[in-house]
């Protein structure tokens, strides 16, 4: 009896002292891959480097509590603890608000022009800032009149930043942000931050993410979505909606297909409302982000109870609008041909 529970403590020991070792080489693994990283990569800037070295350095220093901390007095064990415990939890809001951080350094010496919707944000060398009030109030007017369109709020201003030449405008509708080249289309951009708060959620479906922000552009150039719609599927064809509901297909098809998205949002405003959309906006939003990125990268067949975002997408337009979604599509294009066919 004796020798088996000595055995046995020998056992635990011995899985102690492994789980120990293990856990000490993947930290010292992860410390090295984030000092790699900090050094060579130089991921999001220097506020990225300096909490990647920190990583690296909790790591090593967790390495070395396990090991060496009956080698220091109670006070220093208990106070080195309390900084491993906390630094993870430190480590996340950093890393969550990084781009806070990259932002402000950034344009900490950029000046700003406040309007009624919008904290407009323009490099000091601007070469159109002496135009910066007329942009300011083309951008205010086209928020309004997009607000009572969508039948939404905001409660705060939108920080909107001016370039004179950007690769391409993007918005970041948690953080109320857009990003824009002074010639892009006015609305676009500021529309995704408008209809996030229809959820409070991204969309999923980039038919309807895009379609809304390009059918309310106010651009200049193309001042009728539906004729241009039309345009592009006589030059180019156009896959079926349902398959234009998958993230990967609408990104991948050439040119993209933002007119006729635009089209298709519009035509429903125009047939079927503003409410349903927004019903239909919200039941495709408050699809999980974890079943959109496991779908991203084709993993969504090994997992049976994740629906897919086409059939979700699918199901919440028969319950809207008591259509399927191919009679939809149909319906859509008939119109067009009607309209611009002739």
């Amino acid at each position: 009896m004796g020798f088996t529970k000595d055995r046995g403590r020998e056992d635990l020991r011995v899985l102690r002292i492994t789980l120990k070792y293990s856990a000490s080489t993947v930290l010292v693994l992860i410390a090295l891959g984030a000092l790699g990283c900090a050094g060579i990569v130089q991921p999001a800037g220097p506020a990225g480097v300096a909490l990647l070295v920190l990583l690296g350095v909790w790591c090593i220093g967790l390495v070395w509590f396990l090991h060496f901390r009956q080698r220091v007095s109670a006070v220093i064990r208990r106070w080195t603890a309390a900084v491993l415990v906390f630094y993870p939890v430190c480590f996340y809001l950093g890393w969550t608000n990084m781009h806070r951080v990259e932002l402000y350094l950034d344009h900490r010496n950029w000046l700003t022009y406040e309007s009624e919707h919008f904290i407009f944000h323009y490099a000091p060398d601007y070469s159109r800032s002496h135009e910066i009030a007329t942009f300011v109030a083309i951008r205010d007017e086209a928020f309004k009149q997009n607000c009572a369109y969508l039948g939404v709020s905001l409660d705060n201003k939108i920080d909107f930043y001016v370039y004179d030449e950007l690769d391409e405008g993007f918005a970041v509708p948690e953080w109320n942000e857009v990003f824009a080249d002074d010639d892009q289309s006015i609305g676009h951009e500021m529309t995704h931050i408008i209809v996030y708060h229809i959820a409070y959620e991204r969309q999923k479906i980039k038919l309807l993410d895009e379609g809304i922000a390009t059918w309310l552009n106010h651009s200049t150039v193309v001042t009728d979505h539906h004729y241009a719609a039309w345009e592009y599927i006589q030059e180019n064809g156009l896959p079926a909606l349902s398959e234009l509901a998958h993230t990967r297909t609408f990104r991948r098809q050439r040119p993209q297909p933002y007119y006729p998205a635009a089209s298709f949002v519009g035509y429903l405003f125009e047939v079927y409302g503003a409410d349903a959309f927004r019903q239909l906006w919200t039941a495709n939003a408050k699809y999980s982000e974890l079943y959109t990125t496991i779908e991203d990268f084709g993993w969504a067949d090994h997992f049976s109870f994740i629906p897919g975002e086409r059939a979700h997408f699918e199901s919440s337009v028969l319950e809207i609008y008591s259509r399927r979604l191919d009679e939809l599509d149909t319906e859509w294009r008939t119109w067009l041909e009607e309209q611009y066919g002739q």
